[in-house]
C-alpha cells in the first residue's frame, strides 16, 4: 500500500545526508538520514512479506529478490559507470586502485565489510575522498533483503504468527542492540559499517509494521502526539548532535522515525490528522521521490569535483549536492523507473534475476580488470610505495592496536647488552624505530619497543573523536609501559607523540609531560623528548599523485603551520626543570627555514599526513645518534643534575 507520508519521510531522511556532506550548518547530525532508511527499509519490507505471507502462507522468495534487484541494481550499476569514466580521468591511479577496490566490493553487495576493515586499520587511507564510500549503506541493505524473508518465515509459524515474529523481532533487536552498543566501544568500525551491528534498526522498524491498525486508532491521541516528537526527535538529532557516531543522536532517529511511522498508519487506517500532513508537503514528496538517485549521485559529485578543484567552500558544495539533485531526476525517469516497472521483467521474474546476475558479475569483472591494470601503471608504483613504507615491527605484532590496553613489548639490537634503551609511545614514537634500530644495532644497545596507537607518552586524557568519549586503554597501557621500563633499569627512554588528535589543554599537557618526565628522571633513567615531526593538512602520497597526474600542483608545507610550537615549548620548558629530561629535535633536518619539503632527493619521505616513511627515518640515523648516543654513554658534556643552563635544547637546530 502506497503511503504518502512515508514519501515524505524518504525526502527528509535523504535532505539530511545531503546537507551533512555538503557541511551545511545545523546539519551536524544530518548523517542520522542513514538510519531513517534503514528502519524505513524494515518497516515496509517486513509489511510486505507478512502480507505475502497471510494471502499465500509462503513467500516468493524469487519474485522478492528479483522486486530488489529491478529496484536497486540499475541506477546503482550506472552511477557506479559514470563515476569509474570520472575517475579514469579525474584520479591518479594510486586513487583508481583504491576506488576499483570499492567497485568491486560494491558490486558484490559488501562494501561495508570493505570500509570496516580500512576503518581499522590505523594507517588506511582517508576513506572521506572515495566517491564511493557512501555505498557502505547499500551493502547493509542488500544484506539485510538477503536474510530478512528467511527470518520472516521463521517467525511467522504456529498458531500466532504475527505475535510469534514480533517476539522473533524484539529478541533480535535486544541481541543487535547489545552488540551496537558493545562494538561502539570496543570497535567503532565494525559497530558503525557491520550489518549485525545495524540489523536491530531494521527490527525497530518490522516489529512497528506489525502494531495492530485498530490499536493504533484506539489510541489516537497519544499516537499522534507521539508523530509529533518522532518529528521534533529528527529535527533535534540533526542539529543537535555532530560528532562523528554519537550513539544518542542515532537511538533518538530510530526511535523517532518509529513513532513517525506509527503515527502515518493510524491516518491510513481512519484517525486522521498528525505529523502525515507536514510529510505530505509536495517539496518533501517530490525528494522522497527521487531519495534513491539523489542519494547514488550527491556523494561522487561532492568528491569528485573537491578531487579537481581542491576543498570547495559551503557554497561549491551544496551547489554541487543540488547538481546532484538534477542528475536524479532523469537517472529516476529514464533508468530507475523504467527499469523497476517494465512489464517483461515485471512478468518474469527469471528474466529479472538474469539481469541482476548480468549485473553483479559485470560489476565484478570490470572492477576486477581495473584494478589490476592500475596497479601495473608506474605512477601507482611510485606513489603507493611510501604507503608500505613502514617500520618492520608492526608486521611483527609489536604494537598495541587501538582499544587494546596490552603491553606488546619487542626487543631489537643486542637482547644480551647490559645498555637498555626503550621507545614508548604512540605511532609518532614508532616511526622513529628504522633510526634507532639502527643505532643500537652500532652501539650494542638493547632497544625495547612499547608503542600503542593513538596512545601519546605525555600521562595525558584521550579523547577518541571515533569514540565520541574519553578512552581508558590508554592510560592502563601506559602504567603497564612505565612500570616495565623501570623494571628493566633502562638506561634511557625516549619519547613522541603525535599532537594532532588530542584534545586537552596546554596546562593538562603541561602537567602530563611533567608526571612522565619526573617519573623516569626520579629513578636516574635519561629521559628523552623528540619533538613531533611536522603534520600536513593533506595525505601526501595523494596529493603528489594528483600534481603528477595533472601536471601542476605545490605539496609542500609552510614550516611555521607544518610544525607545531606548544607542545615543543612545554617539551622545553619540562626539560629545563628536571635533571637527565632532554629534548632532541630534528626538525632542521627535515624542514628548511621556510617550508618542509614532502620530496628529498627524489623520494617520498612522508607515508600519509604525518609519519615519515621508514627508509627516510633510516637516513636519519646519523643526525639522531650524534644527538642522543652522549646521552646515553653519560657523555653529553654537561652536567646530569644542573641541566639548566640551556641543556634542554643544545641538541636542537644550534648543531645542524
Amino acid at each position: 500500500m502506497f503511503r504518502s507520508d512515508i514519501e515524505g519521510l524518504r525526502g527528509i531522511a535523504v535532505l539530511l545526508i545531503a546537507a551533512f556532506h555538503a557541511g551545511v550548518p545545523g546539519f551536524g547530525g544530518g548523517f542520522t538520514g542513514v538510519d531513517v532508511f534503514f528502519v524505513l527499509s524494515g518497516y515496509l519490507i517486513t509489511r510486505v512479506l507478512v502480507d505475502e505471507i497471510v494471502t499465500s502462507a509462503r513467500i516468493d522468495l524469487a519474485r522478492f529478490y528479483a522486486r530488489r534487484a529491478r529496484r536497486l541494481l540499475p541506477a546503482l550499476a550506472v552511477m557506479m559507470a559514470v563515476v569509474t569514466a570520472a575517475a579514469l580521468v579525474l584520479l591518479p591511479p594510486l586513487e583508481q586502485k583504491s576506488l576499483s577496490e570499492t567497485a568491486l566490493a560494491t558490486a558484490a553487495y559488501c562494501s561495508n565489510f570493505l570500509f570496516m576493515r580500512q576503518g581499522a586499520d590505523y594507517f588506511a587511507p582517508e576513506a572521506r575522498a572515495n566517491p564511493l564510500l557512501h555505498t557502505w549503506s547499500l551493502g547493509v541493505e542488500e544484506q539485510f533483503y538477503l536474510i530478512w524473508p528467511l527470518l520472516t518465515l521463521l517467525g511467522c509459524t504456529g498458531r500466532r504468527p504475527r505475535r510469534n515474529l514480533v517476539t522473533l523481532l524484539t529478541g533480535g533487536v535486544v541481541l543487535s542492540f547489545a552488540a551496537w552498543v558493545w562494538l561502539t566501544y570496543r570497535n567503532p568500525p565494525w559497530g558503525f559499517y557491520g550489518s549485525p551491528a545495524r540489523a536491530w534498526e531494521f527490527g525497530v522498524g518490522g516489529v512497528a509494521s506489525l502494531i495492530p491498525g485498530k490499536w493504533l486508532v484506539a489510541r489516537g491521541g497519544l499516537i499522534r502526539l507521539l508523530g509529533w516528537l518522532g518529528l521534533a526527535a529528527l529535527a533535534g538529532a540533526c542539529a543537535g548532535f555532530s560528532s562523528a557516531f554519537p550513539r544518542a543522536a542515532l537511538l533518538v532517529s530510530v526511535l523517532g522515525t518509529a513513532a513517525i511511522l506509527s503515527a502515518g498508519a493510524a491516518r491510513a487506517v481512519g484517525s486522521g490528522g498528525g505529523v502525515a500532513k507536514v510529510l505530505n508537503v509536495p517539496a518533501l514528496r517530490s525528494l522522497g521521490k527521487y531519495s534513491y538517485s539523489w542519494y547514488l549521485w550527491h556523494w561522487p559529485l561532492l568528491t569528485l569535483a573537491e578531487a579537481r578543484l581542491g576543498s570547495l567552500p559551503l557554497s561549491g558544495r551544496v551547489l554541487c549536492v543540488t547538481a546532484a539533485l538534477g542528475l536524479a531526476v532523469p537517472a529516476q525517469r529514464w533508468i530507475e523507473n523504467p527499469i523497476r516497472f517494465h512489464p517483461r521483467l515485471v512478468a518474469r521474474t527469471a528474466l529479472s534475476l538474469g539481469l541482476a546476475a548480468l549485473l553483479t558479475l559485470g560489476g565484478i569483472g570490470i572492477s576486477a580488470v581495473w584494478s589490476l591494470a592500475v596497479k601495473r601503471t608506474q605512477q601507482y608504483k611510485v606513489f603507493a610505495q611510501p604507503l608500505r613504507d613502514v617500520p618492520r615491527f608492526y608486521e611483527l605484532g609489536c604494537t598495541a592496536p587501538f582499544l587494546d590496553a596490552r603491553l606488546r613489548e619487542c626487543v631489537f639490537g643486542d637482547a644480551n647488552s647490559s645498555t637498555t634503551v626503550v621507545l614508548l609511545g604512540d605511532s609518532h614514537a614508532a616511526q622513529w624505530f628504522p633510526a634507532l634500530e639502527r643505532i643500537a644495532n652500532q652501539n650494542g644497545w638493547r632497544l625495547v619497543t612499547m608503542i600503542k596507537t593513538a596512545c601519546p607518552a605525555a600521562s595525558i586524557r584521550v579523547f577518541q573523536t571515533k569514540l565520541g568519549r574519553e578512552e581508558q586503554q590508554c592510560t592502563l597501557w601506559r602504567d603497564a609501559a612505565i612500570k616495565r621500563t623501570l623494571a628493566l633499569d633502562a638506561r634511557a627512554v625516549i619519547m613522541a607523540s603525535s599532537t594532532e588528535y588530542l584534545r586537552v589543554s596546554p596546562e593538562e599537557w603541561r602537567e602530563g609531560t611533567r608526571k612522565m618526565a619526573e617519573t623516569f628522571s626520579s629513578s636516574s633513567v635519561e629521559t628523552i623528548f623528540m619533538r613531533d615531526t611536522p603534520n600536513a593538512p593533506f595525505e601526501v602520497p595523494r596529493c603528489l599523485a594528483r600534481a603528477a597526474w595533472r601536471g601542476s600542483g605545490d605539496c609542500s608545507l609552510m614550516r611555521s603551520q607544518a610544525l607545531e610550537e606548544t607542545v615543543y615549548g612545554i617539551e622545553q620548558e619540562v626539560a629545563r626543570s628536571l635533571p637527565q629530561v632532554w629534548n632532541v629535535d630534528l626538525s632542521d633536518q627535515i624542514c628548511g627555514p621556510a617550508r618542509c619539503e614532502t620530496v628529498q632527493s627524489g623520494k617520498i619521505i612522508f607515508r600519509d599526513r604525518d609519519h615519515l616513511t621508514a627508509s627516510y627515518v633510516e637516513s636519519l640515523a646519523p643526525a639522531l645518534a650524534a644527538r642522543i648516543v652522549p646521552l646515553v654513554s653519560g657523555k653529553s658534556g654537561q652536567s646530569a643534575t644542573n641541566p639548566r643552563h640551556g641543556v634542554s635544547h643544545i641538541f636542537g637546530s644550534e648543531l645542524q
